[in-house]
């Protein structure tokens, strides 16, 4: 089926009428890939697995965000923002890689401490989003495509609002961050609050209060700019088009193999995360070197930069660009570590 919006807006066989997008009756692609991989390159398997390592990363990545931010409040306000915009951008994405490494138990032994990560990289974002994060993009995971799951697809009244108007995805893009938690309404099926969130929220608040009585709402001005300009209207903001939007015919996940992947710990290997989701950040272009005959024919993004500019200019390229399904769950990805060292 002709299902991606890049080239023509061929449609599916299926299309709900509430649901705005290529509706599929084929499966995810990532669990039978990921299979055939292992199947292939069954040495992958010793990848997998939690990598102590990053740890000291998120130690790292949220000391020096922090100290930038308190060295900050000495500038004015135009540095503040230029900082944002160039560094804070790139370090809070990063910021957010690691969270999602603890969201795959990919940082230490048990969920417990897979938690309490994710929480101290969530600090410099300063938006307590780890706990509830972990919970969300399980479900991504398990339902791709599954609207009514999956909450990295749009809902449909975003795709009907912004349409094909340069301008309002510009917009789009830039209030991402806030409509993640709109999303999060519209899913009152999935349970999100409960002692986690709390601590999270706690962290958060505490860490913006001490930065606060440090040296006044510079460093928090800093750190809430850093988090809004990675999340949206930013090089760093085309990574929620490169990851699922259908850029070529019938692919419904991307990858980017550009060198912004050094400084935000391999995110862009998304294609390669969703294969074998047990596997951690540093060790992805490994699997995609070992594994070339499955990647090399896939479509992938070398430029977010260009990216960008095109989602924006382009009238084929919107949200309605993705591919929709409801049997995310039978038909999930290899979603830990454990169920990939045991997959064939």
């Amino acid at each position: 089926m002709g299902l991606a919006c890049e080239g023509g807006r061929t449609r599916s066989v299926v299309m709900p009428s509430d649901v705005p997008f290529a509706y599929s009756i084929q499966p995810e692609p990532h669990r039978e890939r990921g299979a055939a991989i292992l199947s292939a390159h069954p040495e992958l398997r010793r990848l997998a697995g939690p990598e102590p390592l990053t740890g000291l990363v998120i130690i790292a990545s949220v000391g020096l965000q922090t100290a930038i931010a308190l060295k900050l409040a000495l500038l004015p306000w135009w540095a503040i923002l230029l900082a944002a915009y160039t560094v804070g951008a790139v370090l809070n994405l990063g910021c957010w890689a690691l969270i999602h490494e603890g969201s795959h138990n990919l940082i230490g032994r048990s969920a417990r401490v897979n938690k309490l990560w994710s929480i101290a990289a969530n600090l410099p974002i300063l938006v307590p989003a780890a706990a509830t994060f972990r919970v969300f993009h399980l479900h991504h995971h398990r339902h791709q495509g599954d609207p009514r799951w999956d909450m990295d697809m749009p809902l449909a009244e975003e795709v009907r609002l912004v349409g094909a108007s340069p301008l309002r995805k510009a917009v789009w893009l830039a209030l991402f961050m806030p409509l993640q938690v709109v999303r999060a309404t519209k899913a009152p099926h999935i349970r999100i609050m409960g002692a986690w969130p709390w601590l999270n929220i706690g962290a958060c608040t505490v860490y913006a209060g001490v930065l606060f009585a440090a040296r006044g709402p510079a460093p928090v001005a800093y750190l809430l700019l850093s988090s809004w300009f990675a999340m949206g209207l930013h090089p760093l903001g085309a990574r929620w088009v490169q990851e699922h939007f259908t850029l070529r015919p019938g692919q419904e996940t991307n990858s980017y193999y550009g060198p912004a992947n050094r400084l935000v710990f391999n995110c862009g290997y998304h294609n390669e995360h969703h294969d074998l989701p047990g596997i951690a950040w540093m060790h992805l272009p490994a699997v995609r070197r070992t594994a070339r005959e499955f990647y090399d024919p896939l479509f992938s993004v070398h430029s977010w930069t260009a990216l960008l500019w095109h989602f924006l200019t382009s009238r084929e390229l919107s949200l309605d660009c993705r591919i929709a399904r409801n049997d995310g769950l039978a038909k999930s990805s290899l979603a830990d570590a454990s169920e990939l060292r045991k997959a064939a």
